[in-house]
C-alpha cells in the first residue's frame, strides 16, 4: 500500500515534446515581469520617494529630499517594477558641473548641460537592470557627453556599487564649471 511514486519517463516523441513545452511554460510563468517607467503621477512619485527614503540613514534624508525633487522636476526619475514591486529606482538630471561631490554641494540642474549626473540608484530586484537605466538616461538626454555618479564608498573601503559608468571626454573638450 505504501509504494513510492514512480517517475514516468516519456516514451513517445509526442510525450517528449509535451514535456518540453511544459518546461518552457513553467519557466515563463516563473520569470518575473518587469515594467519600466519614466513618467509618473503624483501618487507614484510619493511611493518612489518613500522607497528611496527607506534605504537611507536619517542623516542623509535632507540630501535625498533635494536630489529627488530636482530629479522629479526635470523628468529624471526612472523605475523598474518587478512583479508590481519597485525593483530598481534611479534619479538623475542634467548639469553643467563637471566634477560633482554631493558632500560639498548638489549640482544645479540645467536642461542645456552637457553632463548627466546620477544622484542615487538602487537595485533590489537582483535582475540586471543597470544597462536599461543607462539607455533610458541616454535616450532622454540628447547631446549629453558625460554620465557619472559620485561614489564615496571607495574612500571608505567598502564595495563599489555606484559609479556605474563614465563616458570620458578628452581634456581639451571640457568646458564646464568645476567645484
Amino acid at each position: 500500500m505504501d509504494q513510492p511514486e514512480a517517475v514516468i519517463e516519456p516514451e513517445t516523441e509526442v510525450e517528449q515534446a509535451l514535456a518540453q513545452v511544459a518546461e518552457r511554460v513553467v519557466r515563463l510563468v516563473a520569470t518575473p515581469k518587469v515594467l519600466e517607467q519614466g513618467k509618473f503621477n503624483v501618487f507614484e512619485l510619493l511611493t518612489l520617494y518613500d522607497f528611496g527614503a527607506s534605504k537611507l540613514k536619517p542623516a542623509q534624508l535632507g540630501r535625498w529630499k533635494m536630489c529627488f525633487s530636482l530629479a522629479a522636476s526635470t523628468g529624471g526619475v526612472w523605475c523598474a517594477r518587478v512583479d508590481a514591486e519597485v525593483g530598481y529606482l534611479g534619479i538623475f538630471w542634467r548639469t553643467k558641473n563637471v566634477n560633482v561631490n554631493l558632500e560639498r554641494e548638489i549640482p544645479k540642474p540645467d536642461p542645456s548641460g552637457n553632463y548627466v549626473y546620477l544622484g542615487y540608484h538602487w537595485n533590489v530586484s537582483g535582475i540586471p537592470l543597470l544597462l536599461r537605466f543607462r539607455d533610458h538616461m541616454i535616450r532622454v538626454s540628447p547631446g549629453a557627453e558625460f554620465i557619472a555618479g559620485h561614489d564615496n564608498r571607495l574612500k571608505l573601503r567598502k564595495s563599489r556599487r555606484g559609479r556605474p559608468w563614465v563616458l570620458k571626454i578628452k581634456a581639451g573638450e571640457v568646458a564646464g564649471e568645476r567645484n
